[in-house]
């Protein structure tokens, strides 16, 4: 796996972009924060998990502080040194650890503490300058990983940057205005030669480096497409690594037998999970519906994926809009008419908002979690560009799950109403099966809750959730409840 680090969240959004355009393996970005030490400190303190890169990448923007390096152009470092008054000190890494890349203009790298503007006569020509790499470098050499400097130059002596900037370099490296001003700041034409970056990757991710070739620019040398053998490996590689997700999936599928029959449980599985997959695929490229966020294709060599979205968790979506669907669909059915079939609340036009609802405040205990997927066992699998109102989740986020909940339920609907092979005899539910939809319902909630409350770690998310999850249940539990014959009959 090869690790790029990027200093600024605008840097880092860039990268990834670059990154999923060139389906790049094995790839994940690191948004380190600005200036050495915050860069330091952040790689080092992602060396700590796992998985260990076998590659680390100093990424974003430069400065040429001298003649032959074109405006744009991405360099490669071949030596690291410090600017000092007296001159540039060399920064010594043990053999091997500095890799340059090919097919980027190769100088020599120094360190700065912000923004130079000019040249610098200590060092000969190409050269080139910034804040976070020798840091980066020298955490990485510590930690026994190789280091590779790709960064795309932005100014030069003969196209300099304006005199403004300067205060905005200083700025961008104090502790309490970096992450802001870097995101709403660096001009966006800026942003277009960062796409170079992947072509320097190799395709097979860090399998080059481990097969020693010693550099960042080596194609991939595995051709052709997954073989079915491959194929289920990795199929069972996600049976193994998300087994909670097949537990889950395993009831969907004897309680939606039970409940729609084979053919409806098929017709309902296959739209939705379609429906899942596209508005990830669409979220991770362009926003809609979720926002914005990004997956880490770490797990990619180990279970399935289809492009750039783990097929573990478009599978998710299945199950957790049945459950929500066939609750509302019971909640929408007067409770004499629960015990015959088809329940009238399958066909209401209201069921696929009401489920769309229940599916998204399933998701406010899910998200926060899964966003610190590092401290329990699903590991670190996404992030958002920003920081959400919600323990870090957005918004957008919570109405794309209302979104994709009632429109897979909506085209159900649908499917059982106008699909020839939908129309067949409907078998007599159990009497219990209401209550055995809000059990599992109520189970994803219970698994989310302790995953929070003892994995996390997290107090007030813990307490959050689980205000959340009994404004959520005991409602619908109400709404679940037989009617007494005391209350049917007030006279007697």
């Amino acid at each position: 796996m090869i690790l790029v680090c990027a200093p600024t969240r605008t840097e880092a959004r860039a990268c990834r972009r670059g990154l999923t355009g060139a389906a790049a393996r094995e790839v994940e970005v690191l948004r380190t924060g600005v200036g050495p030490a915050r860069a330091a400190g952040a790689l080092a303190a992602r060396l700590r998990r796992a998985p260990r890169p076998a590659l680390v990448v100093s990424s974003g923007f430069a400065g040429a502080l001298t003649g032959g390096i074109p405006l744009h152009a991405v360099v490669t470092a071949t030596s690291l040194h410090r600017l000092r008054p007296g001159g540039a000190i060399p920064v010594p890494l043990p053999g091997g650890a500095l890799r340059p890349a090919t097919g980027a203009v190769p100088c020599a790298l120094a360190a700065v503490d912000g923004v130079v503007i000019g040249g610098a006569a200590a060092l000969a020509a190409p050269a080139a300058a910034d804040m976070e790499s020798v840091a980066l470098a020298e955490v990485a050499a510590a930690a026994g990983v190789p280091v590779a400097i790709l960064r795309v130059v932005t100014d030069t002596p003969e196209a300099p940057f304006p005199g403004f900037v300067r205060a905005l370099g200083e700025a961008l490296a104090a502790p309490s205005l970096a992450a802001q001003l870097a995101a709403a700041r660096v001009p966006a034409p800026l942003l277009h030669p960062v796409s170079p970056l992947p072509a320097l990757l190799p395709a097979d991710g860090a399998r080059a480096v481990l097969r020693g070739r010693g550099r960042v620019g080596a194609a991939a040398d595995r051709g052709g497409g997954v073989t079915a053998g491959e194929l289920l490996r990795l199929l069972w590689g996600t049976v193994v690594y998300r087994p909670y997700v097949y537990v889950f999936l395993a009831c969907f599928v004897a309680f939606a037998v039970h409940h729609l029959g084979a053919r409806r449980t098929l017709a309902f599985a296959l739209p939705t999970w379609a429906i899942a997959f596209a508005a990830e695929y669409s979220s991770t490229r362009n926003g809609f519906p979720f926002g914005f966020y990004t997956y880490f294709d770490a797990t990619r060599t180990r279970e399935l994926w289809i492009s750039n979205v783990p097929f573990w968790d478009s599978l998710s979506f299945v199950f957790l809009s049945y459950f929500s669907f066939a609750l509302a669909a019971a909640i929408r059915t007067p409770r004499e008419e629960r015990g015959s079939a088809p329940w009238s609340g399958l066909f209401a036009r209201s069921t696929p908002l009401l489920g769309g609802l229940l599916m998204m405040l399933l998701d406010v205990v899910i998200d926060p979690a899964t966003l610190r997927g590092e401290r329990w066992f699903l590991g670190r699998i996404y992030e958002y560009p920003g920081d959400g109102f919600w323990f870090g989740v957005t918004a957008a986020n919570f109405v794309g799950w209302f979104v994709v909940g009632a429109a897979t339920q909506w085209v159900f609907q649908q499917v059982m109403t106008h699909l020839p092979g939908c129309r067949g005899p409907w078998r007599r539910p159990s009497p219990l099966l209401a209550w055995g939809l809000f059990g599992v319902y109520a189970g994803v909630f219970a698994f989310m809750l302790a995953v929070t409350t003892f994995a996390v770690g997290e107090g007030q998310l813990a307490l959050a959730s689980a205000a959340v999850s009994a404004a959520t249940l005991l409602p619908v539990a109400r709404a679940l409840r037989p009617v007494r014959a005391a209350a049917a009959e007030p006279g007697a």
